[in-house]
């Protein structure tokens, strides 16, 4: 779908556009499945962008919309949507709130993409909190899920935030490591604005 490939190459425009004429579409042929992964879609990659509160406003309608029509799948990730926002706003209570229910139907389903991002958001969660046993064992248990992921992007992601946990922790040569892995999956798809990212993180720690 264009609009996710322009917004994880971080072009927020083409990515809005591609989306807005996706939703227009869905919304002709009275499409309700395909509205709300839009709209779950659209909550992700603003998460991506760190505007969580512009995420919240899609991950809420995609998941009222969900349940009306008992779609798990979607439930699911507008769960874990609603939890990396509130963890980006630092509420560590709504995050592991949204977290835990994403966790409970995403194990039930046994999907490792997933089980790996709910464990990441929940992770960020308990390091808000400075709960760093449970936020490492979290963080580190959703970057290995997500390795197995078909998405590398994802995995990227659950190294990046398994590192900002290692740092507030005060680990910063287990941090360094873990973003250098990091950037060699971003290296390996090419992308340029993840890299240049993680680059400058790695400047950063010196």
């Amino acid at each position: 779908d264009l609009g996710c490939v322009r917004a994880e190459m971080f072009d927020k425009k083409g990515s809005t556009r591609h989306f807005k004429a996706a939703m227009s579409l869905a919304e002709k042929l009275n499409d309700m499945p395909e509205r709300i992964r839009i709209w779950n879609d659209r909550a992700f990659h603003y998460l991506l962008w760190s505007q969580p509160k512009k995420a919240l406003e899609f991950a809420q309608k995609a998941l009222e919309a969900a349940q009306r029509v008992d779609d798990n799948y979607e439930i699911i990730h507008a769960y874990g949507n609603l939890a990396y926002a509130y963890g980006q706003l630092q509420d560590a209570d709504q995050a592991l709130r949204y977290g835990a229910l994403a966790c409970v139907l995403a194990e039930k389903r046994g999907d490792a993409n997933l089980v790996g991002g709910c464990y990441v958001y929940i992770g960020l969660a308990y390091s808000i909190k400075e709960d760093w046993d449970n936020a490492i064992r979290y963080l580190e248990d959703g970057a290995k899920f997500l390795d197995h992921s078909m998405i590398p992007l994802y995995s990227i992601v659950g190294r990046k935030e398994l590192a900002d946990g290692l740092l507030r922790k005060g680990d910063r040569e287990k941090a360094r490591e873990v973003l250098q892995e990091a950037q060699r999956l971003a290296e390996n798809i090419g992308h340029g604005a993840l890299k240049k990212e993680i680059a400058q993180r790695l400047q950063a720690l010196g």
